[in-house]
């Protein structure tokens, strides 16, 4: 089995959430991502999370385009996930891995490959930083792949989870 390394981005401002909601997520993401990838890093501007392995991206921007590139530089395919987007499970990381692609309507969840993808990003950092219509998207749905930016979002996405988890969450 092909190892594909696994890149979780934990850097970004979070602005509407108000506060750094990676905090929230990034144990669960690293735990899963473990299981079907090698390295699984964290990627910020500067190490967050202690005990945690990290790429330390090298430009002053937030946007994940910039990160995305200097890892493209370096591997040649990888799997790149947004760290704010808990609802992923194990199986939908699998079929993206096995499918060589990123979710529909989220293209920070997914794999990238150099030889595909690079002269789409060079583009795109002409024109804006979105990823959208870089990777080709998976044709499988991912409804449970939305992002979570703001607290009421994290009240549904706690409220969702079994009582046990609840418990676990209230606690932190």
């Amino acid at each position: 089995m092909e190892t594909i390394p696994c890149f979780i981005l934990v850097g970004g401002k979070a602005r509407r959430f108000g506060k750094d909601k990676t905090a929230l997520f990034y144990r669960l993401l690293y735990r899963r991502c473990k299981k079907l990838f090698f390295p699984v890093k964290l990627v910020a501007k500067r190490k967050k999370y202690p005990h945690y392995p990290f790429f330390i991206e090298k430009s002053s921007n937030f946007a994940p385009i910039f990160p995305l590139m200097e890892l493209l530089g370096k591997y040649p395919i990888l799997f790149i996930l947004s760290g704010d987007t808990p609802f992923i499970s194990p199986l939908q990381l699998g079929k993206l891995k096995k499918a060589r692609r990123v979710a529909r309507g989220n293209p920070l969840v997914g794999v990238y490959i150099r030889r595909r993808d690079w002269h789409k990003l060079k583009r795109r950092l002409q024109t804006d930083y979105r990823l959208q219509k870089v990777a080709p998207t998976s044709p499988l749905p991912f409804p449970q792949l939305e992002n979570i930016n703001t607290f009421s979002q994290w009240r549904r996405w706690k409220e969702s989870l079994p009582p046990y988890y609840q418990i676990i969450a209230k606690l932190k």
